[in-house]
This record gives C-alpha cells, sequence and structure tokens, in this order.
C-alpha cells in the first residue's frame, strides 16, 4: 500500500525500533523531547510513498507546532545514510533485513485481494489498507 493517498496510513507504536524498518518504505519518527521529525525512507522506496511521508510529517509537525507553539525541525533519511541521532530517536542502531545491496529495482506495489465463494458466487475484494 501507499502508493495512493488514500491507501496511507501512519500506525504510532509504543517504542519505536530499527528492526521496523523496511528497504521498501518511508517511516515518520517523531522525538518529543528535542522537537525532531525523522522522514526515514528506505532504499527502494517509490516517490510515491515518499511524497505521502513527507506530507504526513508535515501535518505532524503543524499539530505539533501548534499545540506546543515550538518550532519541529524536519530531517530527511536516507537508507544507508542514517547519522547517529536518528539511531539514537529509535533506540539504537540494530541489524535489520535490508535491500541496500540489492541491485534489482522493483516498479510494482504488491496488492492483498479477499477472494470468496462462500454464498455461492464468485467475489474478489482489494484490501486496500489493513489495519
Amino acid at each position: 500500500g501507499g502508493e495512493i493517498p488514500r491507501e496511507a496510513h501512519l500506525v504510532e507504536v509504543a517504542v519505536p525500533s530499527a528492526l521496523a524498518l523496511r528497504s521498501q518504505g518511508c517511516f515518520v519518527v517523531t522525538v518529543s523531547g528535542c522537537c525532531k521529525v525523522y522522514i526515514w525512507c528506505g532504499c527502494k522506496a517509490t516517490e510515491t510513498s515518499r511524497s505521502i511521508a513527507s506530507f504526513a510529517a508535515k501535518c505532524l509537525i503543524e499539530r505539533f507546532g501548534l499545540e506546543e507553539k515550538v518550532d519541529v525541525e524536519l530531517l530527511m533519511v536516507s537508507e544507508g545514510q542514517e547519522e547517529e541521532s536518528f539511531w539514537k530517536a529509535i533506540g539504537g542502531k540494530r541489524k535489520y533485513y535490508n535491500l541496500l545491496q540489492e541491485p534489482k529495482i522493483e516498479t510494482f506495489t504488491p496488492r492483498l485481494f479477499l477472494l470468496s465463494c462462500a454464498s455461492g458466487e464468485f467475489a474478489a475484494e482489494e484490501i486496500l489498507c489493513p489495519s
């Protein structure tokens, strides 16, 4: 998902971890104690995913800025070029499965369908945003 705006979604996690990072996705990481928001983009993330993550981060910054009346810094991070401050924000640098060495660039997004013939008639429904 995440290739069109209506498919994009943010999921808040209690403790961010490097183990959640995926080379084909983008992540928005907020650090309230130092007023920073990171947009981490995997090396195989599509331009659409990157722009949606950027839009989502800007919405979060606007919300945080209005509520706390503080300036929030937006930092773009590319997979493989992370600084120590990013790793600290997500609980420390850890090994995770990545596609940094994979030369092939995937140009498709996997899609999920629910297939059923329980009613006696075959039906296929695309699941856009599983939750």
